[in-house]
């Protein structure tokens, strides 16, 4: 992909904000929307350009019947029709701070919201896929992205 010479400003700027290198995996430009994105590989590049201290993620396995979920998505649908016969989850939980303080952030990433079925890695690899993502979105609470901020820094 090739960035027209608008879009490589934005991307270069946007990165130059953020303390994070436009040529690195932590990255990525969206052209339909003309915005940088950080991977979980940038997220935790920004805990640190930030001196955020945080520990290890823990994980723990969840699932729930299908019946239970309240509204069923698409992604939720298309996991049942390959075999998936309950929703699963992982749960990550990350210490924030001080460990004396023992203040800890948590997210529950449900195959019911985040599956994939054209991505063969979500397909074969599910629980690996919803501990990335639930590590990714304990970090974006820690670093106070959220729904206000802009898609940009989530």
């Amino acid at each position: 992909m090739f960035l027209s010479f608008r879009q490589a400003i934005l991307f270069a700027t946007r990165c130059f904000e953020l303390g994070l290198s436009p040529f690195s995996s932590e990255v990525w430009f969206d052209p339909n929307r003309a915005t940088v994105n950080l991977t979980l590989e940038g997220k935790r590049q920004l805990l640190r350009n930030r001196n955020i201290d945080v520990g290890p993620p823990s994980f723990e396995e969840l699932s729930r019947e299908w019946k239970d979920v309240a509204r069923v998505t698409d992604a939720g649908k298309d996991a049942q029709k390959l075999g998936f016969t309950k929703d699963i989850g992982i749960k990550c939980r990350m210490r924030v701070g001080d460990p004396k303080l023992a203040e800890h952030v948590e997210y529950i990433a449900w195959l019911n919201e985040w599956f994939v079925p054209k991505s063969p890695v979500w397909v074969n690899k599910s629980l690996h896929m919803l501990q990335t993502r639930a590590t990714e979105k304990a970090i974006s609470l820690v670093l106070g992205t959220g729904a206000s901020d802009m898609v940009s820094d989530t």
